[in-house]
């Protein structure tokens, strides 16, 4: 069973590398679906679904089903993409379906600020405001196509948030799935848990959902 890893919109070259590398030493090897959004940003979401699905097909040649493992942006991605008769599941880590409430950020910090004082602060890719704009616009589309399908997945799902994320609403994850679909805080405060300390025992944690 293939596993396809689709990443947030602001991942860069070397944190995807740092990723498949990743699980490749936990011997899951992952297939990266693009870091290239600016692309994504320009085509309707007919061409964007009919991109996804194209990539499912060309993996399931070679295999029986594929998982799909998404971050962030991702999760919309993933969402979409969910429809594909050849995917098996759904695991959705730090899945902004809903932004955080400001009083529900404060109270994520004031919990848990002086627990992660000692984690490097993410920095991200250095853009031009244009393409700022383009991917800020992709991730708002992607999510509202994501919305009106997020009931009907018929594939089992998983959620991983990190606790001390602001990004990520609570009460949107309350919403995912059903009784059946588990939700799992990791303790730290990076808004892609795979890329903070936690990152291999959250790798170990989906390979033993796989049944790995």
């Amino acid at each position: 069973m293939e596993k396809i890893y689709i990443p947030g919109m602001s991942v860069t070259r070397e944190e995807l590398q740092k990723i498949t590398d990743l699980f490749r030493s936990q011997k899951m090897p992952v297939v990266p679906f693009t870091n290239e959004y600016l692309f994504l940003s320009k085509m309707s979401k007919n061409n964007i679904r009919k991109l996804i699905m194209e990539r499912i097909d060309f993996i399931c040649h070679r295999h029986d089903g594929v998982h799909l493992i998404c971050h962030s942006m991702g999760c919309n991605l993933g969402v979409i993409a969910s429809s594909h008769p050849c995917v098996e599941s759904l695991t959705l880590i730090s899945p902004e379906f809903g932004s955080t409430t400001r009083l529900e950020k404060k109270e994520i910090l004031e919990r848990t600020s002086q627990k992660y004082q000692q984690e490097q602060i993410e920095t991200f890719p250095t853009r031009s405001l244009g393409e700022q704009l383009l991917l800020v616009g992709l991730f708002l589309r992607s999510r509202s196509w994501a919305l009106k399908e997020l009931s009907h997945i018929d594939v089992p799902i998983r959620v991983y948030y990190s606790e001390g994320d602001p990004f990520v609403s609570r009460e949107e994850i309350r919403k995912i799935g059903d009784f059946t679909t588990k939700k799992i805080m990791v303790e730290t405060s990076n808004h892609n848990p795979l890329l903070s300390e936690k990152g291999p025992e959250l790798v170990k944690m989906i390979k033993r959902y796989y049944g790995e």
